[in-house]
């Protein structure tokens, strides 16, 4: 990512541990939302896909890994999606599905507002 500079040359936010609104966060702290207790714990990495709970319970490529399981995570994940789905957004892909214990249910929470009908595969 580069850094860009806004009117009269002012440096935006948005590197490192800064967003660009000017928050400060850190791997496991995103004050106001998620703090390490939201997060697995002990921290592993994956090292055996062919083992479920270490896929679905250590962190990939050292990438923070929130615990779907905390019911609070998932009201925070679907509060974020219904925001998008009051913007216009119709749909959303969720790539890492396989990363999500089966126990946190079918879908990343089921607080989030789901469309009626079966999905449809674009050919």
């Amino acid at each position: 990512m580069r850094r860009a500079r806004g009117a009269r040359g002012a440096r935006q936010a948005g590197q490192g541990s800064s967003s660009y609104g000017g928050y400060s966060f850190g791997k496991y702290s995103y004050p106001g939302l998620y703090s390490s207790a939201d997060f697995h714990s002990p921290t592993c990495a994956i090292t055996n896909y062919g083992d479920a709970s270490n896929v679905q319970g250590c962190e990939l490529s050292g990438l923070a890994d929130l615990n779907t399981g905390s019911s609070y995570v998932r009201d925070q994940i679907a509060a974020y999606l219904n925001k998008l789905t009051s913007l216009g957004v119709d749909g959303f892909r969720v790539d890492a599905a396989k990363h999500i214990s089966p126990a946190a249910g079918s879908s990343p929470t089921p607080t989030a507002r789901t469309a009626a009908g079966p999905a449809s595969t674009a050919r």
